[in-house]
């Protein structure tokens, strides 16, 4: 997988490697709902793996069910560093 530079640090690239393949989904920061399963709750939570099997399973059939993405709880994690944490704490308590 390659990486991107920012200036919050380098990063692994979301979107795939140099010769264009996408990452595997665990590696993913956002995953469609179209590719969501209720079996990936324990990635994705519980209202995000039944907006996938909703957009999965009834879209066919007419029923309208907004797209969009889920972020994995890997991803959410790895966002997260114990560094980040005390701001995180402050602008909370702040209000």
């Amino acid at each position: 997988m390659t990486s991107r530079t920012s200036p919050l640090g380098t990063h692994p690239d979301p979107v795939g490697d140099a010769v264009g393949d996408p990452p595997p989904r665990e590696k993913r920061f956002a995953i469609p709902f179209s590719e969501i399963m209720l079996d990936m709750l324990p990635q994705v939570g519980g209202k995000n793996a039944s907006l996938g099997e909703l957009v999965r399973e009834l879209t066919w059939a007419g029923v309208a069910v907004p797209d969009g993405f889920a972020l994995p709880v890997a991803a959410y994690r790895r966002s997260l560093t114990p560094d980040s944490l005390p701001a995180v704490a402050r602008r909370l308590a702040a209000g």
